[in-house]
């Protein structure tokens, strides 16, 4: 409950007031910035109409200036084509000549040593001498019409090459001149004359080839020059690599011709012992066999004569003899069990030994097995290294590339843009700027 009184209606009243106040002030305000905005909107599309009709005028200029530069292109190949072809023909031509030459040369020298050997023979020599004069005049002669008849042909392809270059600059020129870029305040062009405008980076068509084509060969010279170096990084890789691999094969083949004796080795002892130890077998159980044998004999006999001395003597005589014969075979038993007792000692030795060569031999087999696996996994990962570095590499060169053209191409579009055109980059800020003004004046 609020306690209704002056104060709370005092308040209420202020509030209220205050609310109009404010409300009045956002009608006021919208009313002084409602305006009729029809004209701008015909403007901005008259601009715009404007814009797309130069940059359609530009795209079709650009399109007649690379056709007329393919044209010229194609007739400087066929022009440099037949400037080669003449060119050959004139090699061949004084290729022909110096044989012919050659073959008069010879035929002088055999005519003047027939003449000499015919001066000889009569004895005198004014002849020969006439001989020689008129070999030489004949000599200066051909010569001299040889040099006449190569400058007139040279004369001839210069006259060619002047007249053809006058046609193609005066071709150049008229198509310049149809298609120049301010053909309204312009009554002639002249590709030598810059625009006249003031601008940043300003210069003449004939500059700006020229410019261009000294960019053009400073990137290729760039591109090759970056070419080599990455292929020459890869051949020192690939140098390296075929190195490490070698000496790979060259450790690994070590070590097995080394694993190879030491098993070897181990097996030509293995079975030493084994025979060694099949011998003493051997030879315990001949020897006990043996010690077997002599001794039932000699309880036979015993027995015998105790049967015999029975027959004799008394019955305590038979019963002492009984009890001797019986520590006897007590004696027998306990030397037995002694002997057999030692052979099984022998043969769990024997036992013993072969599980621990055994566990030996597993053991080195294991140790060798892990250390093939680490040489092959560090090799395949040296190799794996490789070929990542490697591919960084290559991918690092082409974004360098990359980024190289993009930027180029950019400064080229940019700077194509304020040659060709700059009235239009001026108009586009111009409304730009109108439009943000606008946006600011009606919030």
């Amino acid at each position: 409950m609020v306690k209704l009184n002056a104060a709370t209606m005092f308040r209420e009243d202020a509030l209220f007031r205050t609310k109009q106040e404010q409300e009045a002030a956002n009608i006021n305000t919208y009313e002084a910035e409602l305006r009729d905005c029809a004209d701008f909107y015909h403007w901005q599309l008259d601009m715009r109409s404007r814009d797309q009709k130069t940059r359609y005028e530009q795209i079709a200029r650009t399109r007649n200036l690379a056709r007329a530069s393919a044209e010229e292109a194609q007739q400087a190949r066929l022009d440099k084509l037949v400037h080669n072809r003449q060119t050959a023909l004139l090699g061949v031509a004084e290729r022909d000549a110096m044989q012919t030459q050659l073959c008069l040369e010879k035929n002088l020298s055999l005519l003047k040593k027939r003449q000499l050997v015919s001066a000889l023979k009569q004895g005198r020599t004014h002849a020969r001498q006439h001989a020689l004069e008129a070999i030489l005049i004949k000599k200066r002669e051909f010569r001299t019409k040889l040099q006449q008849d190569i400058k007139c042909r040279l004369h001839e392809q210069d006259l060619h090459d002047k007249k053809r270059t006058k046609m193609l600059t005066q071709r150049a020129k008229q198509l310049k001149a149809e298609h120049s870029v301010h053909s309204k305040n312009m009554n002639i062009f002249d590709p030598t004359d810059a625009s006249g405008y003031g601008l940043l980076d300003e210069m003449s068509l004939v500059e700006m080839h020229q410019r261009l084509a000294k960019n053009k060969k400073r990137a290729d010279e760039e591109r090759k020059c970056r070419r080599l170096d990455f292929i020459e990084a890869n051949r020192a890789k690939q140098h390296r690599l075929i190195e490490r691999i070698e000496n790979i094969k060259r450790i690994r083949v070590a070590a097995a011709a080394k694993n190879h004796q030491t098993r070897q080795g181990h097996i030509e002892r293995l079975s030493n012992f084994k025979a060694d130890l099949r011998h003493c077998e051997a030879s315990l159980l001949l020897k006990l066999g043996e010690d077997f044998k002599n001794k039932q004999q000699k309880l036979i006999v015993e027995e015998a004569q105790t049967n015999k001395n029975q027959h004799v003597t008394g019955a305590d005589k038979m019963v002492k003899e009984r009890i001797a014969q019986e520590e006897l075979l007590q004696g027998a038993a306990r030397m037995a069990k002694v002997d057999q007792r030692n052979c099984l000692g022998l043969m769990a030795k024997y036992e013993v030994g072969k599980r621990r060569d055994r566990r030996q031999i597993d053991r080195n087999h294991a140790l060798e097995n892990e250390a093939q696996k680490k040489e092959k996994t560090s090799g395949d990962t040296r190799v794996a290294e490789g070929t990542r570095e490697m591919m960084k590499l290559q991918k690092q060169v082409i974004a360098k590339k990359k980024a190289a053209y993009l930027t180029q191409k950019k400064l080229h579009w940019e700077k194509m843009r304020t040659i060709v055109d700059p009235y239009t980059r001026h108009t586009n800020l111009l409304s730009i700027t109108r439009a943000k003004r606008h946006l600011v004046t009606s919030q």
